[in-house]
């Protein structure tokens, strides 16, 4: 089964960006999702929309992603099924969705997601508008997600000779994948390893429903505006780590981890790592293998080190 992907981009300028997404070919169509029939032909798969003028588009990952994750199935297994079957739970799906209509948002001529008629878009090219003047610094970004780096001017040596950068990442997902989030993104500059901190609060995410589109712009600039606030207990946390043994991760990290990079790149990463080795030796090896990986495991890895400082 071969499905297809849009452009990726990687650390990527701002302008660069913005121009692409100003010159994609968008359009929704919102249909009942019976009229909806998804097929397989050559390995690809594709969706006849019957309910408007029997249309038929190329399915993209996103799509097939994003529709068998609203019923929760479990992505690792995916790879195991054959194209018929995969079509069969697509198709049953379909006729499981309670929502009367859905939309399925078509981007140059390929269909890239489904969603509920209660999702509330916010779009990648919205944002980077809105927040252009805040000084976005890269962009990272796929059909699954947009992580946009805010480096931000404050900087604090933790460590003698270990100068840190704090900023953020506005993290949006056009197809359904992620909540709006804006995190801290924290930059350790004598090696550009970087890991996302989550500090726990209520109000770090929003989801995609339930809320118009300005009350998604106005909860970014506040969490932005806010950030800095909380700032001293993630400083906290990456000194803590420093006193902590690497011993003391649970197996549920080291278990995620083997998840995203493979048991044979985890094993690469806890090498070298023993009873007298800190939390910091090992969350900075886990971010610095992060650096090679593609967009969206890379952004997983940052995240799960993230968390085990904060933890």
């Amino acid at each position: 089964m071969k499905l297809t992907e849009g452009k990726v981009f990687d650390m990527a300028k701002p302008d660069e960006v913005t121009s692409y997404l100003k010159n994609l070919k968008r359009h929704n169509i919102t249909v009942s999702p019976d009229k909806l029939f998804i097929f397989g032909e050559n390995e690809k798969l594709f969706v006849a929309v019957n309910g408007v003028g029997k249309i038929v588009l190329p399915l993209r990952k996103a799509f097939v992603y994003k529709l068998l994750r609203w019923f929760h199935f479990p992505m690792r297994q995916l790879s195991l099924l054959n194209t018929e079957t995969v079509v069969s739970i697509l198709n049953d799906y379909l006729l499981s969705i309670k929502s009367p209509v859905v939309h399925v948002k078509i981007e140059n001529g390929e269909a890239l997601t489904i969603t509920s008629d209660n999702y509330t878009e916010i779009g990648d090219l919205y944002l980077l508008e809105t927040f252009r003047d805040y000084g976005i610094t890269a962009i990272t970004r796929n059909d699954f997600m947009m992580r946009v780096y805010y480096n931000g001017k404050v900087k604090e040596e933790i460590f003698a000779g270990d100068m840190y950068n704090f900023g953020v990442n506005i993290v949006n997902s056009e197809t359904g994948f992620r909540a709006l989030s804006v995190y801290h993104y924290v930059l350790r500059l004598v090696c550009s390893n970087g890991l996302i901190a989550r500090t726990l609060e209520k109000s770090e995410s929003r989801i995609h429903y339930g809320f118009k589109p300005e009350e998604l712009k106005e909860f970014v600039k506040d969490r932005i505006n806010k950030s800095y606030e909380s700032k001293s207990k993630v400083v906290n946390a990456i000194k803590k780590s420093a006193r902590k043994q690497a011993s003391s991760v649970n197996k549920d990290f080291t278990g995620r981890i083997s998840s995203i990079v493979g048991k044979e790149n985890a094993r690469e990463i806890f090498e070298g790592i023993n009873d007298n080795s800190s939390l910091y030796e090992l969350t900075n090896r886990v971010t610095n293998f992060a650096q090679r990986l593609e967009v969206g495991k890379r952004f997983a890895l940052e995240e799960l080190a993230g968390k085990m400082i904060m933890n």
